[in-house]
């Protein structure tokens, strides 16, 4: 019997104690008029963006069914908001722990720019989604369906963009090198002088930093918070700063960051993974993500 294995990375974070949040946006019934050529991009379609608890929500059509489906980068793959079948051969894992998931079909997955039929996907349990973005939620749009496209996002404006076979102006903002390794987003960068790899995960709402970096004289402890992978379960967890962390041309003076260990992240996919950037790092810019040409863009 063949036992499905698979990664995912989003959390949720609960009772933070000193990591501010910003204010959700909304999708507005008449977008504002833009004036940046960057946040119109010729030849984009554009997906309609709900921003709810630091989820990307858009909306698509899957078999006969039109709602709502969490964009995920750290996702590996399709997956169906369905309870599995206690029997099911899959197995996911979260940050620390395993969970259910079960391998499906989906017949067909349809959203502006893209439409697909028989879709290998999981079936998760994610009523915990639903009830932290208030909505009810088809699925997760992850990798398997991303990775043919170069994707533009602005956070601030609530807009979300598809194009196939692309290329971003290298000089349009930050630009940084991108890797895919085991269906994963990663960029590089340099902590108290290390050299470190991050997961670029847009499901996740906050950023992570491995506990084995906890002492690096570069992190400076806040306070306390409870995270929540896909596994449900909730860990007390350190928050902090890191100080001067190096992306690429960027330095950032004080980044937020939560500690959590991710001995499991990195045993399971073999990889060097040292961290993780989630929404709360990516919404203070315009995003661009260029899956077949190996860079991501930060616009201000």
């Amino acid at each position: 019997m063949k036992r499905w294995i698979i990664m995912m990375t989003t959390a949720l974070l609960f009772q933070t104690t000193a990591i501010p949040q910003a204010s959700f946006a909304f999708l507005p019934s008449e977008p504002a008029q833009l004036q940046s050529p960057y946040r119109s991009p010729i030849g984009f379609e554009e997906v309609p963006l709900q921003i709810r608890a630091g989820k990307l929500l858009v909306q698509a059509v899957m078999n006969a069914d039109t709602g709502l489906f969490i964009v995920d980068t750290g996702a590996p793959s399709l997956i169906v908001n369905r309870t599995p079948q206690p029997a099911g051969e899959g197995k996911a894992y979260s940050i620390s722990n395993s969970f259910a998931a079960e391998p499906v079909v989906v017949d067909r997955l349809q959203l502006p720019g893209y439409q697909g039929r028989q879709l290998d996907a999981y079936a998760v349990d994610l009523s915990h989604l639903e009830k932290a973005v208030g909505k009810p939620i088809l699925g997760m749009i992850g990798h398997s369906i991303l990775r043919d496209f170069c994707i533009f996002i602005d956070f601030a404006e609530s807009r979300f963009f598809l194009r196939r076979q692309t290329q971003w102006p290298a000089a349009a903002g930050h630009q940084l090198l991108l890797s895919i390794e085991q269906d994963l987003p990663i960029v590089e960068g340099v902590i108290g002088g290390e050299r470190v790899r991050f997961i670029v995960d847009l499901g996740t709402r906050d950023n992570i930093l491995d506990t084995r970096l906890e002492t690096s004289a570069a992190f400076l402890p806040t306070g306390t918070a409870r995270l929540q992978g896909l596994d449900q379960a909730k860990e007390l967890v350190t928050t902090g700063e890191i100080d001067q962390l190096q992306l690429g041309p960027l330095t950032l003076p004080a980044a937020p960051f939560l500690l959590a260990n991710l001995q499991q992240l990195q045993t399971v996919t073999g990889l060097q993974i040292d961290g993780i950037l989630g929404y709360s790092f990516f919404r203070n810019y315009r995003l661009v993500i260029d899956y077949p040409n190996s860079t991501l863009h930060l616009l201000p």
